[in-house]
């Protein structure tokens, strides 16, 4: 079993996202089932978190990141084997540009 570990930045992800669908699409419904499905996909990766594939960037991959696709939403993660741990980096829109995001640009 992996310990899951979430970015202060993937935190923000997640309640901002939350936020925005319930009180400017007015739908806390919508909101509440992507949390809890956010959730559940996130808990998941304490096995076999290498499941899934290594983003479509040669940079990005030489660093690690998979991603996981939630709905509409990606959440992008690390696996450090040594401590058994996946860090949840980023859960960004899809359509985004994630990459340019994820390396900071």
């Amino acid at each position: 079993m992996y310990y899951i570990d979430i970015t202060s930045l993937a935190e923000t992800d997640i309640f901002e996202t939350a936020k925005y669908i319930k009180e400017q699409l007015l739908n806390p419904s919508a909101a509440g089932n992507l949390i809890d499905a956010v959730e559940m996909a996130i808990n998941s990766l304490n096995v076999m978190p290498l499941r899934h594939a290594l983003v479509n960037d040669d940079t990005l991959a030489s660093l690690g990141f998979r991603f996981m696709p939630v709905k509409n939403y990606l959440i992008f993660y690390t696996v450090r084997e040594e401590r058994m741990t996946v860090v949840i980096q980023r859960f960004l829109y899809a359509r985004r540009d994630w990459i340019t995001i994820l390396k900071g640009e």
